[in-house]
């Protein structure tokens, strides 16, 4: 039984009472969203959003600013989209290193979907990240996204979650994160997918803009060796 499958069951008995059970914000998201207030970040570029998960739990967490979360698959934005307000604008695209139109690996498990081909390594763990079928998506960058929206990037908040492609998304956005103050993305410690940028060089790259590793938190792993091979790293200037 899953942690929600759990709150739920409990959830339905103390309902009858006229009482909830919730998810306490962790510590690591309790630091995140001062962390934002502080620096007085109200923008906060949601990249590879999928469904939109990791946006729920910003403003479940807190957060009061803008959030823009973009979703280049189609079926996964046809659910992102529901969730469009204000606050929260839902854009229909990926974002990398240049302006184009990419073909985009769709898996099974959508969280699992990548413009890079899968490796052998991911393909053991489960069926749920096989690729059946491909899609072609619109591209842009996080320069070109900021500069055309007149966004400020001191004020931006850069989350990428991109299976493997966040390289690209970061070479797209070397003018933008000489002002950024933080990132959020993930890492992989084996090659997951063919032609990604592994933990110790991308860290090293991600310094390279004044930046510093300031929290980690665990990801995928894998379950019949318990090796950790992904972990979502926070970066901070």
């Amino acid at each position: 039984m899953t942690k929600k499958n759990i709150l739920d069951f409990v959830n339905f008995f103390f309902n009858k009472i006229g009482m909830s059970v919730k998810r306490f914000p962790s510590r690591e998201d309790r630091r995140l969203i001062r962390f934002l207030k502080e620096n007085n970040i109200n923008v906060v570029l949601d990249v590879g959003a999928n469904v939109g998960q990791y946006t729920q739990s910003l403003f479940k967490n807190g957060y009061k600013g803008k959030v823009y979360s973009f979703e280049p698959q189609s079926q996964a934005f046809s659910k992102l989209k529901k969730h469009s307000n204000e606050n929260w604008i839902t854009i229909n695209k990926g974002l990398g290193d240049i302006e184009t139109k990419i073909i985009i690996n769709n898996s099974a498990n959508s969280v699992s979907s990548s413009i890079l081909p899968i490796s052998n390594r991911l393909s053991t763990i489960s069926n749920d990240f096989e690729y059946i079928n491909k899609e072609e998506v619109d591209l842009s960058t996080v320069d070109i996204f900021l500069s055309q929206n007149n966004i400020t990037p001191e004020n931006v908040f850069l989350k990428i979650d991109t299976q493997g492609y966040e390289d690209m998304v970061l070479n797209g956005a070397t003018k933008s994160l000489q002002k950024i103050k933080a990132l959020q993305l993930e890492m992989s410690l084996v090659p997951l997918y063919k032609g990604e940028l592994l933990f110790d060089e991308m860290k090293q790259k991600i310094e390279s803009y004044g930046f510093s590793l300031s929290a980690v938190e665990s990801g995928l792993a894998d379950e019949s060796t318990g090796k950790l091979l992904q972990m979502d790293a926070l970066f901070i200037k």
